[in-house]
């Protein structure tokens, strides 16, 4: 929520495209970096930072894709978008079980 609110702001500010491609750099970092560092600290401070873009992400993409797609496909690309991210997240999930299923 947080990012959401800072990145629509600064979106006004800065514009779509720019801070489009900004936050998905920020949270593909910090991403990147929680996956790297071992202390459990360092995964929830960097795993914050990258939630922080990956809300901002969210805000920008609707308002990104109406103002760049053509309206024919508008509505289907939004849409799209929209489950792409659950789907992703479901995925993700699946993922981190299989391949970190630590039996004790």
């Amino acid at each position: 929520m947080l990012g959401a609110l800072v990145g629509g702001r600064l979106t006004d500010r800065f514009g779509r495209r720019r801070l489009f491609v900004l936050t998905l750099l920020w949270y593909a970092g910090f991403t990147v970096l929680t996956g790297l560092f071992p202390s459990l600290s360092s995964v929830y401070a960097l795993g914050f930072l990258a939630a922080l873009g990956v809300g901002a992400e969210c805000s920008i993409i609707n308002a990104a894709i109406a103002e760049f797609m053509p309206a024919s496909v508008r509505g289907r690309a939004n849409a799209v978008v929209m489950n792409v991210w659950s789907v992703g997240a479901v995925r993700a999930a699946l993922m981190a079980y299989l391949l970190l299923n630590v039996t004790a």
